[in-house]
């Protein structure tokens, strides 16, 4: 894994609002898997802001290749999981949920098609048990004086569900991929100790 410690993009949305966003890069050979957990400083309400770019997948049977967003709970030993996945069949990448149990194999719930090399935005909050989770896309607009430009936006895609567990932390899962990792240090409460790095230290 390579971590870039600090990057500044100004990205534009619909409020044309700025973020702080750090990379991570995740190059995980055909047949492995690598993942990561996040510790939390929020209580009952809790809320991140994060990117996946994906650059490969495998699409084969031979192994699964992925990768996801998980928000879990250790001790039940369940989580649930957002993110984009091969789809062996169709030959295509899909933005995917799972429910996932140490017990059971789960079957993806389609939320839509995806694409490599393109980036898929996760926000993700919980209250309790109730999750939600907002999809953002980057969109193509014509600015003053006819400049092209990016605009990450909600995609009108969402995910809302009352968890059987309680949220311990999030973190992420990513199989047979290569994959960019942007977390929006601005945009969350997730970890507030992650705040001192937007000012500077």
């Amino acid at each position: 894994m390579k971590i870039i410690p600090l990057l500044f993009f100004a990205l534009f949305s619909n409020m044309c609002f700025s973020q702080v966003l750090v990379k991570s890069e995740h190059s995980v050979k055909k047949g492995m898997a690598e993942s990561n957990q996040f510790p939390k400083t929020c209580t009952d309400e809790c809320s991140f802001l994060l990117y996946l770019d994906v650059a490969k997948l495998h699409f084969d049977e031979e192994f699964a290749s992925g990768a996801y967003i998980l928000v879990f709970n250790t001790v039940e030993g369940k989580s649930i999981s957002f993110g984009v996945q091969a789809n062996v069949e169709t030959q295509e990448a899909e933005l995917v949920v799972l429910h996932n149990d140490e017990n059971t194999n789960p079957e993806p719930i389609l939320l839509a098609k995806s694409a490599l090399n393109t980036w898929e935005g996760f926000n993700i909050s919980w209250e309790g048990k109730n999750l939600l989770f907002e999809n953002l896309r980057s969109v193509k607009k014509i600015g003053y004086n006819s400049t092209p430009y990016s605009s990450l936006e909600s995609s009108g895609i969402t995910y809302e569900t009352e968890l059987d567990f309680v949220p311990e932390g999030f973190g992420y899962m990513f199989m047979s991929s290569d994959v960019e990792l942007w977390i929006d240090i601005e945009s969350q409460n997730y970890n507030e100790e992650w705040r001192p790095v937007d000012n500077g230290n």
